[in-house]
C-alpha cells in the first residue's frame, strides 16, 4: 500500500515534521530554540530511497547553523551535491564559522529570508560571511544582537560583519524590504556607533518597507526618529504581548501628528494571540428545560456529583502532592472554580459544597486559619474532609505558632475519616506545628483511614510531663502508608513500648525521617515493616542508630535518600536490592568514598546527586569545584553497577551555545562517562548530554 503512495502525498505527510515554524526562524530572544536533546528530523531521510527523495528539498528549506562543525560539514555536502544548495530559501547563523560560510553561501543563491547575529566572539571568524554577503539577494533580514546593551559585543569581527552588512543594505541586497532591528535598547560606547550606521544603511536602502522591533522601544529614541524620516517606509511594527501595556506607554509620550505616530503598528504574534472563535452563534437553551427531568432525584444527584468532583478536581487532589502539584495548582484556577460552581444554583450548592470540603488545598497560613474557623463554625462539615494539603511559608513567632496550633487541632477534632493531612516541603517553607494531644486526637479520630502524614512538626515535649510513647500510637494507623515524622524533642521508651507488636505500621511503605534522635531509630528497628521500600533521613542522624535501622530494614529498600553524614556507613552492601539512592549534599561536593562498593550491586539504575551549594556550572564553576567533580567520578569504580542507567546530578545545566560548550565541565564528564561506561549523566530534569559534531 505504502509503494502505491504519490510522492505528492508522501511530501504532505512529511512537510509538517520537516517544517520549521516562521515564529522560531526568526527568534531573536537570545536563547537558542534549537538546541535540541531529541532525535533529528533528518533521520527522516533513512527510512527509504523515496523518502530522502521527496524529504531533501524540504529538509534544505530552512538551515540553521549553530557551530562550526555544522558549517563545516555543510559546506562539504554543497560542494559533493551543488542541487542541494539551490533548495535553501532561509538561512539562520547564529556565530561567524569562519571561510566555510563562504562556500555555503554562494552554493545557496535562492535565499530569501537570512538571520545574522552580532554576538560575535573575537575568536569566531566572520571572513566567510564579509566575502559572500554581497552574491545573494534577500527579502528579509533578522539581525541578533543582546537585548541588553552591556552585554553587547564590539571587536574586529563585529566592525568587520557589520561594515559588510551595511554596505549590503545600503546597495547590494536590492530586495530587501522588511529588516529586524535588534535595538530597541539604544546602546552605548562604540556599539552607539555602530547602531547608527545601521540606522544610516537602512534610511539609504531604497526598497525597504517593513522595520520590526521584537520589543518596544522608546518612543523618544533617536534610532526610532531617524526611521520615522526615511520616506519609503511604510511600517514601523512593534511586537507586544497580547496582555502588556507597552502601547499605552508608548503613545503617551508621542506626538499624534508625527509621521511615526501614522506608521508604527503595535503586533501580537499569532502563536500568542489565537483564540477560538465560534463557527455559528450558540442557541440559548430554553428558561424552562430541566436536564433529566425524567429521572428521579436521586439519580440526578448522583449524576451531578459525579459531574462537580470531576470539575473541582477531586480525583486529581485525592494523591499525595509534589512540588510539580503544587505549582499546577497555584498557576490554575481550580480554586475559584470550585467556588464559582456553588453559586450557579442552590443545587449545585447543596451537592458541590461536600465536595469542596473533602479535598482543601490551603496555600498560607491566612487560608488554613479561615479553613479552621469555618469548620468551628459549622463542626458537621468536617465529616466530610478526606484530604488536607497546605503550603505555610511563615511560621515566625509565639503568637502565629500557637494560632496555628490551634488551627491544626480545630480541623483534625472536626474530621472523622482523614486520609491525608500533608505539606509542602521545601527550603523555604516552614513545617506546620502540632501538638502532641492533637496528634493522639487524629490517632483517635482518623487512625482507620490515615495513609499520609507528613509536613507536620509534632510537638512532643511537654513541660512538666514525661516524654510520651509512640509506639501506642503509631500501633493505631493500620493503614498508614507514607510517614514523614519530624518531632520537636523526641518521644522517650515508657514502659509498655517493649510489648509493641512488630507488625506495628505494617503498611508503611515510605518513611522519611527530619532531626530524629536515636530513640525513633532505636524502636522503629524492632519493627518488621514488611512493605517499606522508602527511606530519607537528614544528617542529623546517630550514625549508630541509623546503622542498626539500615541493617535491620536494608534489604526491603528499594529508594533511599540521605543527606550524607557519614562516609563510612555501608549502603550499598546494607541495601542489595536498592534500585535508586539519591545523595543529599548540602555544603559538599560528593567524594569517591561514598560509592565505594565493596562488590558488585546488581540492581542500582539510578543516581540522584544533590548538591544546592555547588550548583554553578559552566564557566562559572569556581576552578577548585570543577577539580573535585572531575576526582570525584574519575575516583568511582562504575564497573561495580551494572545495571546503572542514569546519574542525575540536579546541580549539572547543559550548555545552549558553542561557547559555552567548550567551557563547560559536565559536557566532558558527559562524554567520558557515555564512552566508557555507557551511563548517561543527566540534568536535574532527567535530560542526558546529547554530544554535539566536532571540528
Amino acid at each position: 500500500m505504502a509503494e502505491k503512495l504519490p510522492d505528492e502525498l508522501i511530501k504532505e505527510v512529511l512537510s509538517p515534521i520537516l517544517h520549521v515554524p516562521d515564529e522560531k526562524f526568526a527568534d531573536a530572544s537570545g536563547d537558542s530554540v534549537f538546541f535540541r536533546f531529541h532525535l533529528s528530523t533528518s533521520a527522516l531521510l533513512l527510512v527509504c530511497k523515496r523518502w530522502l527523495r521527496v524529504a531533501t528539498p524540504l529538509l534544505y528549506e530552512v538551515v540553521v547553523l549553530r557551530s562550526k562543525a555544522q558549517a563545516q560539514a555543510l559546506s562539504k555536502v554543497f560542494a559533493s551535491n551543488k542541487q542541494l544548495g539551490t533548495f535553501v530559501k532561509k538561512l539562520r547563523v547564529e556565530g561567524g564559522y569562519g571561510l566555510p560560510m563562504e562556500k555555503i553561501i554562494r552554493a545557496s543563491p535562492n535565499i530569501t529570508d537570512i538571520y545574522l547575529s552580532m554576538a560575535i566572539h573575537s575568536n569566531d571568524s566572520v571572513s566567510g560571511l564579509c566575502r559572500s554577503l554581497d552574491t545573494i539577494s534577500p527579502s528579509r533580514l533578522i539581525l541578533y544582537d543582546s537585548v541588553w546593551p552591556w552585554e553587547r559585543l564590539d571587536n574586529g569581527n563585529t566592525r568587520a560583519l557589520a561594515s559588510k552588512l551595511f554596505v549590503c543594505i545600503a546597495s547590494t541586497w536590492k530586495a530587501l524590504d522588511v529588516v529586524h532591528n535588534p535595538y530597541a535598547e539604544e546602546s552605548n560606547g562604540k556599539v552607539h556607533l555602530r547602531e547608527s550606521a545601521f540606522v544610516s544603511a537602512l534610511a539609504e536602502c531604497s526598497s525597504l518597507r517593513v522595520v520590526y522591533y521584537s520589543s518596544c522601544p522608546d518612543s523618544e529614541s533617536e534610532s526610532l526618529g531617524s526611521l520615522s524620516q526615511i520616506p519609503h517606509l511604510q511600517k514601523i511594527q512593534v511586537q507586544v504581548a497580547s496582555e502588556d501595556d507597552s502601547e499605552v506607554v508608548f503613545r503617551r509620550y508621542l506626538d499624534e501628528t508625527s509621521r511615526l505616530a501614522k506608521i508604527v503598528q503595535f503586533v501580537v504574534p499569532h502563536w500568542a494571540s489565537a483564540v477560538i472563535e465560534a463557527t455559528s452563534p450558540l442557541a440559548l437553551p430554553e428558561t424552562d428545560y430541566i436536564p433529566m427531568e425524567t429521572a428521579s432525584a436521586v439519580i440526578r444527584d448522583q449524576i451531578w456529583t459525579q459531574i462537580l468532583s470531576l470539575a473541582m478536581w477531586n480525583d486529581w487532589c485525592d494523591r499525595d502532592f509534589s512540588v510539580a502539584d503544587n505549582m499546577l495548582y497555584r498557576g490554575s484556577q481550580i480554586g475559584t472554580t470550585r467556588q464559582g460552581l456553588l453559586t450557579v444554583s442552590r443545587g449545585f450548592y447543596r451537592l458541590g459544597l461536600p465536595l469542596m470540603y473533602a479535598y482543601p488545598v490551603l496555600l498560607g497560613e491566612d487560608r488554613l486559619r479561615a479553613f479552621a474557623a469555618q469548620l468551628a463554625q459549622n463542626p458537621p462539615l468536617g465529616r466530610h474532609i478526606r484530604s488536607i494539603f497546605f503550603h505555610v511559608s511563615f511560621t515566625y513567632g509565639a503568637d502565629l505558632l500557637r494560632l496555628l496550633e490551634k488551627s491544626l487541632t480545630t480541623i483534625v477534632t472536626s474530621s472523622q475519616n482523614l486520609k491525608r493531612i500533608h505539606g509542602h516541603r521545601g527550603n523555604y517553607v516552614h513545617w506546620l506545628p502540632m501538638t502532641w494531644d492533637t496528634f493522639v486526637k487524629l490517632s483517635e479520630t482518623s487512625a482507620s483511614s490515615l495513609i499520609t502524614f507528613s509536613g507536620v512538626r509534632v510537638i512532643v515535649e511537654r513541660r512538666g510531663l514525661p516524654h510520651p510513647a509512640l509506639s501506642p500510637i503509631f500501633n493505631k494507623f493500620k493503614r498508614l502508608r507514607r510517614l514523614e515524622w519530624r518531632p520537636s524533642g523526641e518521644s522517650g521508651q515508657s514502659a509498655g513500648t517493649d510489648g509493641t507488636p512488630t507488625t506495628c505500621l505494617s503498611s508503611l511503605e515510605s518513611l522519611i525521617t527530619r532531626g530524629c534522635k536515636d530513640s525513633f531509630f532505636t524502636h522503629i528497628s524492632r519493627l518488621s515493616l514488611p512493605s517499606l521500600t522508602h527511606f530519607e533521613c537528614t544528617r542529623h542522624t546517630d550514625f549508630i542508630a541509623l546503622l542498626a535501622f539500615v541493617e535491620k530494614h536494608g534489604s526491603k529498600l528499594l529508594d533511599v535518600s540521605v543527606t550524607w553524614p557519614h562516609e563510612h556507613l555501608p549502603i550499598l552492601e546494607l541495601c542489595p536490592n536498592m534500585t535508586h539512592l539519591e545523595l543529599e549534599l548540602l555544603d559538599k561536593i560528593p567524594t569517591s568514598k561514598m560509592l565505594n562498593a565493596v562488590e558488585l550491586h546488581h540492581h542500582l539504575n539510578r543516581i540522584t546527586i544533590s548538591s544546592p551549594q555547588h550548583s554553578l556550572s559552566g564557566e562559572k564553576m569556581p576552578t577548585r569545584d570543577r577539580e573535585q567533580w572531575i576526582k570525584f567520578f574519575e575516583g568511582v569504580d562504575w564497573r561495580c553497577f551494572p545495571a546503572l542507567k542514569e546519574i542525575r546530578v540536579i546541580a549539572c545545566e547543559w550548555p545552549t551555545d558553542e561557547r559555552s560548550i567548550a567551557k563547560n565541565p559536565w559536557v566532558q564528564l558527559a562524554d567520558d562517562l557515555k564512552n566508557e561506561w555507557s551511563i548517561p549523566l543527566t540534568d536535574r530534569t532527567g535530560l542526558p548530554w546529547k554530544s554535539r559534531l566536532k571540528v
